[in-house]
């Protein structure tokens, strides 16, 4: 059997559902107690309104490029799983990369060679990676957090260490796909993803709205030009 018969089968949709469902079920609790303390708190129904929309239009920008990436996503895991991991605590420089190690770690060349177990696999590795993160915040962010503000300012190298050791997963993570020639549309996707960052970055100051944008427009800008060379025919 296909891997992707059942990701993408009604169990697999009514099993993510319930997840989902549930968050949206907290996020609604959330906003009804908070509109409540509110009103308590002598707020108006007009201010309060005026605060729910503001979050909104706030709150949309950000997930366009997590939209793009859940797209993306469901030709090799599925249509419901990606959307039931972005609902939750999915974040977009995680997913993917999440993704390909469950992968690799299946013993799976590529994604058609992945089986039904691999499959699985690859779920228990973005769930759990995952849920340690909460975890841990509980019990060590504090601490940490004082202990880098420390180390930062009594050893400045410390600010260059934290940043080489992001660039370095980053980059560890990335480069399996940017120097193979077999697969080239990964690499054009890194060039003109990569490139549409930059430029987001240097022009934020005369265009602020970049900066909430540039995530969105580097994976959709990286995927149209995917997409427009492979109807070309100039790759597959």
């Amino acid at each position: 059997m296909n891997y992707l018969d059942v990701a993408n089968s009604k169990t697999m949709f009514l099993l993510c559902l319930i997840p989902a469902l549930t968050i949206v079920s907290v996020a609604v609790l959330f906003i009804r107690t908070a509109w409540k303390r509110g009103l308590e708190l002598g707020m108006s129904n007009e201010k309060l309104k005026k605060c729910v929309t503001t979050s909104v239009t706030f709150s949309i920008v950000p997930t366009l490029s997590l939209l793009i990436l859940m797209v993306g996503l469901a030709p090799t895991i599925g249509k419901f799983y990606p959307w039931m991991r972005m609902i939750n605590i999915g974040a977009g420089q995680y997913e993917a990369v999440a993704a390909n190690i469950g992968m690799q770690a299946s013993g799976a060349g590529d994604w058609k060679a992945l089986t039904l177990a691999g499959y699985v696999l690859i779920m228990l590795v973005m769930n759990f990676g995952m849920c340690i993160a909460p975890i841990l915040c509980i019990f060590t962010i504090k601490k940490f957090d004082s202990t880098l503000k420390v180390a930062k300012g009594s050893k400045p190298f410390m600010n260059i260490a934290t940043s080489a050791l992001y660039t370095g997963f980053i980059a560890f993570s990335a480069l399996p796909y940017a120097v193979n020639t077999k697969k080239p549309l990964a690499i054009v996707a890194l060039l003109v993803g990569g490139s549409v960052r930059f430029l987001c970055v240097k022009l934020k100051a005369r265009f602020p709205f970049l900066q909430e944008f540039s995530m969105t427009l580097s994976l959709l800008l990286a995927m149209v030009a995917c997409i427009a060379l492979t109807q070309a025919g100039i790759f597959t």
